[in-house]
């Protein structure tokens, strides 16, 4: 085992070599390893108050590790971090080691958010939906129960029972907020009036008396016929 020298604190420590890992410079490796990043400090007979020569911008070695002051980090306060202030135009400052990143709202982008503009200003959603931007355009969050571009129509699949004798269907093309199919024998625009099949003529043959029923109709014959 190669070692350059030790150093006292109540104990020991190895000073390695370049190409070994604290320790006990056996492990061969550098500050930039993957696998390890020594975050060790010790201080010698002539530095006090944890001032270190392994800790920079003004760290204090406690406990063999490095402990940083504001605007530092890294296992020997190597790292400068800067504080998020004004950079993100459009979005949210996030601080990270040795600067920051901006998280951009919707619609914007660039490294400060500097690209876009807010297009929900004289935006056309329905009152209750809310409007979300996006880059060259807007789109339309819906409430429950509303669909459309723009949250006008009502999304009738989830109100059961809209259409009494019939089936509501969802017409993006159509200038109705909904449509109802309604079953034999009813009409309506809510398929709740019972259609009269009477009216029309021979619907009973061989003089036949029609009989109106709610969704259907019944011909009564005369004798002889059935």
């Amino acid at each position: 085992m190669v070692v350059t020298g030790c150093m006292r604190n109540g104990t020991y420590m190895c000073v390695c070599p370049r190409g070994f890992l604290p320790p006990d410079c056996i492990q061969r490796g550098d500050e930039t390893s993957v696998q390890f990043k020594p975050k060790v400090c010790f201080l010698s007979a002539e530095e006090e108050n944890g001032k270190s020569m392994y800790c920079k911008n003004g760290g204090v070695c406690e406990n063999s590790q490095c402990h940083c002051p504001p605007g530092y980090t890294g296992s020997t306060c190597e790292i400068e971090t800067r504080e998020c202030g004004i950079e993100c135009l459009h979005g949210d400052c996030l601080a990270i080691p040795g600067g920051f990143h901006c998280i951009c709202h919707d619609g914007y982008s660039g490294s400060s958010c500097e690209i876009g503009q807010d297009n929900c200003i004289g935006h056309k959603c329905a009152p209750g939906s809310k409007c979300i931007n996006a880059e060259n355009s807007y789109f339309c969050e819906c409430p429950p129960r509303r669909t459309g571009q723009y949250c006008e129509k009502v999304d009738c699949t989830l109100i059961p029972g809209l259409c009494n004798h019939g089936k509501c269907i969802n017409s993006p093309l159509s200038d109705k907020p909904f449509q109802c199919a309604c079953d034999p024998g009813y009409e309506g625009e809510l398929c709740d009036i019972d259609k009269n099949e009477c009216i029309a003529e021979h619907m009973c043959l061989n003089n036949g008396s029609c009989v109106n029923l709610p969704g259907s109709f019944r011909c009564d014959c005369p004798r002889g016929f059935k």
